[in-house]
């Protein structure tokens, strides 16, 4: 018996399935492949519906990405894939079979009713928005530990 097995220690392979496939089977298992291969199956079985920013709080791209959503007027779903690693998996695992397996997946990613629209340049080409307002990081935001305004002093001279 399995469960009389168990209780006794019995030392076998650890097998994990995922909709009746093999995702593991010996050894460690590898947290990081799992959860990949159960937010793909779960993306195929799930269409992303109503609108959608998947993005990182100090990305200037997707603060205005946020920003355009807002000035058009169209409500959202914000998912911070750095606070939400969760989320994180499901960006790429959404948009990889869109750009291709050697495509980088850049933030911010963004749905409207369903449909893939892409980054904030996407964004702004089909709505037709100017590129009136200049793309800035949040006062906050270090590039390589060099605080915003020191960073914009050096590159200013």
């Amino acid at each position: 018996h399995i469960v009389k097995a168990f209780f006794q220690r019995a030392r076998h392979a650890p097998c994990v399935l995922v909709n009746g496939k093999v995702v593991f089977q010996g050894g460690a298992l590898n947290r990081g492949l799992l959860a990949e291969t159960v937010m793909n199956e779960h993306v195929q079985h799930f269409p992303l519906e109503g609108t959608h920013i998947f993005g990182k709080a100090n990305c200037p791209f997707c603060v205005r990405a946020k920003e355009d959503m807002d000035r058009l007027g169209i409500a959202y779903t914000y998912h911070d894939v750095v606070k939400n690693p969760g989320a994180m998996y499901e960006m790429i695992a959404r948009v990889k079979p869109i750009v291709g397996p050697k495509t980088p997946v850049t933030t911010p990613q963004i749905w409207i009713d369903g449909d893939y629209i892409g980054g904030s340049d996407e964004l702004r080409a089909k709505y037709h928005l100017s590129d009136v307002t200049r793309v800035r990081a949040p006062a906050e935001t270090t590039y390589w530990g060099v605080p915003q305004a020191a960073n914009e002093a050096l590159c200013a001279s």
